[in-house]
């Protein structure tokens, strides 16, 4: 089908047969249904597909890229694979302006340079869309949501965040980040599941990526570079020994939410600089977690802002702690904080500054080498206990003896 006019179609129109079948030069514009069931279709010579009504691959072929002028695919209706156990692929630039993708069946994947700006996206269980191919750039803007019981990712491709920004608001699975770089001057703001999986590397260049949802990583090291932030006000969870390292440029994570290790018993090292503000939450559930970069929250010998917990180990450069204004939480964990060489960070605690607390439960037990000074909230559980190398000297806030024990010289409450 070819010239230099426009070919509208407004009823069923079947692409079907073995043979190859071309759209060159011309616009094709669909606004009823259009099934292919034949092999592929080739676009050439700059065809323009246009589909506001339903665009669907019943088998696994999909839409190629013929000769001459690049053509294009530009979607506001439905572009649906609903057959054909394999992979259908889409090899011409395709933009989704506000319409529907659809995986009911096999692997639909992009391997040209695309954008997708806002739309719904569902892809069934066991199924799978890829923005792929390792020189192709995929642009996202506006909220892109929808429910994914499979899967849908970027796999050795890069995304790129216009500047305007882009959100991602995914149900279900949620978004997956397996390969490739995700990159963009604008913000990526996350409000459902983001998983980061695979070995292979990882890259945030230039880009923010605000988390409002959940990030589960599981995979292997993430590299910031460029002057990427990872900026987390909801879950952030290293399920592994993972590990966010800097390259050219580097990167910062802060955090204001819950930044976690819930698995693995070795260490998650963090390279880059990290900002836990002032409300922000660090979880060590297991194993190690290493800021081997800039500790914000740490200045002098004064750990300031946060929450910081868990039955795990939180390491940071140079931790030795003498005034605490954080709220720490010892649970069964008598050396929570250390240093780089694994020395107990608290061991040289002088002072619990107002507002901030300590609190020991679960059979922990926190000694100092010297005097102590609380005006902040001191509470000691049941099975815990609480030493000072000198006296204890309370010049506000509370101390609270909840079946627990308290050593020192002398206490006094002031």
């Amino acid at each position: 089908i070819n010239g230099s006019g426009t070919l509208t179609n407004t009823g069923p129109f079947r692409i079907t047969g073995t043979n190859y079948k071309y759209l060159s030069g011309t616009t094709l514009v669909n606004q009823n249904t259009i099934s292919q069931s034949g092999g592929n279709f080739y676009l050439q010579n700059g065809a323009t597909l246009t589909n506001s009504g339903t665009y669907d691959l019943t088998t696994d072929g999909g839409v190629s890229l013929g000769t001459g002028a690049v053509p294009t695919f530009t979607n506001t209706g439905t572009f649906r694979k609903s057959s054909g156990s394999l992979t259908s692929s889409v090899y011409v630039p395709f933009t989704n302006s506000g319409g529907t993708v659809q995986v009911d069946s096999g692997t639909l994947r992009f391997r040209k340079s695309s954008s997708f700006n806002g739309g719904t996206y569902t892809v069934a269980s066991g199924k799978v869309l890829i923005f792929s191919e390792g020189d192709q750039t995929h642009t996202v803007s506006g909220t892109l949501s929808g429910t994914i019981s499979g899967t849908i990712k970027v796999d050795a491709a890069t995304l790129t965040v216009a500047s305007g920004g882009a959100t991602f608001a995914f149900g279900g699975n949620g978004f997956t980040f397996e390969s490739g770089t995700i990159n963009g001057s604008g913000t990526l703001t996350n409000t459902g599941p983001f998983r980061i999986t695979g070995t292979n590397y990882k890259y945030l260049s230039e880009v923010t990526l605000a988390n409002q949802g959940t990030v589960t990583y599981t995979g292997e090291r993430i590299y910031l570079q460029n002057g990427a932030t990872i900026n987390n006000s909801g879950t952030f969870d290293l399920a592994t020994n993972a590990e966010i390292s800097s390259s050219t440029g580097s990167g910062t994570v802060s955090n204001s939410g819950t930044f976690r290790k819930s698995s693995g018993t070795s260490t998650s090292e963090i390279s880059v600089p990290f900002d836990n503000g002032s409300s922000g939450t660090i979880d060590v559930q297991t194993g190690t977690l290493y800021l081997s970069g800039t500790f914000a929250n740490f200045s002098g010998s004064t750990l300031t802002g946060g929450n910081y917990q868990g039955a795990g180990k939180l390491k940071f450069t140079d931790a030795s702690i003498a005034t605490n204004t954080g709220n720490i939480t010892l649970n069964g964990n008598s050396a929570p904080i250390v240093n780089q060489s694994g020395v107990n960070a608290l061991s040289s605690l002088s002072a619990n500054g107002s507002g901030g607390t300590i609190t020991i439960e679960n059979g922990a037990n926190l000694t100092t080498s010297g005097a102590f000074s609380n005006a902040g909230a001191l509470s000691v559980g049941a099975s815990s206990s609480f030493t000072a190398g000198g006296n204890y000297t309370q010049t506000g806030g509370s101390t609270t003896l909840a079946s627990g024990t308290l050593a020192a010289g002398t206490v006094d409450i002031q």
